[in-house]
């Protein structure tokens, strides 16, 4: 279904937890992060011939405190900040600030209890392409269960609406996702998933290709579909590229990785993820991207 390169990748993450004298019921952690990704047409184009791929890394800090409300329910909130750094697409490098907050419903005593958190987020992103710079807002409504010591279940069901300066850019999605962790040995996790996303989606097209394609050269459903989308040439894949806003489209996605903790505080993370996307006139387009990462706790 892909085509994959010889990649290196090299990355790694450092996640650590800093706490703070405080009341017993409250938590402050300071976690660090770095990863590298190597993603198998980031460009989010249908056209095999064309697609462009490239490595991404990644780099962010995180401030959370845990407040245990009462015996039932926890709040979580979060601070971050991120900087993305995409190697050979430049106009893609970016700068994040989030905040969000989570309630977590505790169903009964022990870890075997079923648990439900409802999530709030509010992000800023601005990119070198100044376009693309805007605001997210995003809710979840994630439900897990251990079904014993060493297999946990979730699920997720999620909303998304990100406003950029430009209007080729603005979408609204939905999601839903699955997942099953499995603590193989004290040391070793592995984790898998699946799940689909719809709504509107931001692609790329090299600018012959999107020539054609509203010029009536892939026939006349394309031709009317492709003209009433919102686009603008941005040349962030190269000279002449477009990227437009598809809409009533779906992205199917499996994820697995396998996490191996080299210490009681220190864990790798590798990861491969596939995404299948189909627009609303049955156009596909294919991603996958693979990743390593290296967690730290203190």
């Amino acid at each position: 279904m892909f085509c994959y390169r010889k990649m290196m990748i090299v990355g790694f993450a450092v996640a650590g937890s800093v706490s703070r004298a405080q009341p017993a019921d409250i938590f402050s952690h300071l976690r660090l992060q770095t990863s590298a990704i190597w993603a198998d047409n980031i460009s989010r184009t249908s056209n095999v011939a064309t697609q462009q791929s490239s490595q991404v890394y990644n780099l962010s800090g995180t401030w959370d405190q845990m407040h245990q409300v009462n015996r039932h329910w926890l709040l979580v909130t979060q601070v971050e900040l991120a900087a993305v750094k995409v190697a050979k697409f430049d106009a893609l490098n970016s700068f994040t600030a989030s905040a969000d907050a989570t309630f977590r419903r505790k169903f009964g005593l022990g870890p075997l209890a079923p648990t439900l958190d409802f999530r709030g987020k509010l992000s800023g992103s601005s990119l070198k392409e100044a376009g693309r710079s805007g605001w997210q807002i995003e809710g979840r409504i994630v439900a897990a269960k251990r079904l014993t010591d060493s297999i946990k279940l979730s699920a997720l069901a999620g909303w998304e609406e990100y406003s950029a300066r430009h209007q080729a850019y603005d979408v609204i999605t939905h999601r839903a996702t699955a997942e099953i962790q499995w603590d193989i040995t004290a040391r070793w996790q592995l984790a898998g998933g699946g799940g689909r996303i719809w709504g509107e989606f931001v692609t790329n097209a090299a600018g012959s290709v999107w020539a054609r394609a509203v010029g009536g050269s892939f026939g006349p459903v394309v031709r009317d579909h492709y003209q009433s989308l919102a686009w603008e040439t941005s040349n962030t894949f190269g000279p002449g590229w477009v990227a437009y806003r598809v809409r009533d489209s779906r992205a199917d996605l499996w994820w697995v990785e396998l996490s191996p903790a080299l210490n009681d505080s220190t864990s790798l993370t590798f990861r491969f993820e596939a995404v299948h996307m189909v627009n609303a006139i049955g156009v596909h387009y294919e991603s996958a991207f693979s990743s390593l990462s290296l967690n730290h706790r203190f």
